[in-house]
């Protein structure tokens, strides 16, 4: 079974078909015009997923990916990061480039121990030192 796929590329514009591939633990989707990631969902056994340098905006496909343990969206078009909540097994967080404006919803995951900021609109990245004194920050 298929455990890794890495997809990049700027000229691909159809949709991406990931029927059969339930055993997918990392998925790299890296320069492409992507704007949604609906098929998550058809990937129950993934933990590590890259979008980055994507036109994705909306997360909420990922509220049930609870495997999901690496998550990059850096260069996206992402604001809210609303439906990572639940993620518990979330252990690194790539947000640099993004839209993101308040790291709030990232305060109840308890596994998180690295996160990259840099270049964008975070401004309560303090709150993450408070609430995991031992998490490792990247803020350029």
């Amino acid at each position: 079974m298929l455990k890794e796929l890495s997809l990049s590329g700027v000229g691909y514009t159809g949709e991406i078909l990931f029927h059969g591939l339930d055993e997918l633990a990392t998925l790299s989707i890296m320069i492409w015009d992507l704007d949604s990631i609906d098929f998550v969902n058809q990937l129950t056994n993934l933990q590590n997923l890259t979008i980055a340098e994507t036109s994705v905006q909306d997360l909420t496909p990922l509220a049930s990916a609870h495997n999901l343990e690496i998550l990059n969206i850096m260069g996206t078009e992402v604001s809210d990061l609303t439906p990572l909540t639940n993620l518990q097994q979330l252990q690194e967080l790539y947000i640099s480039r993004t839209n993101v404006t308040s790291i709030q919803p990232l305060l109840g995951l308890d596994n998180l121990i690295y996160i990259v900021l840099d270049k964008n609109k975070v401004s309560d990245w303090e709150l993450l030192l408070k609430a995991f004194p031992d998490l490792q920050i990247e803020a350029y």
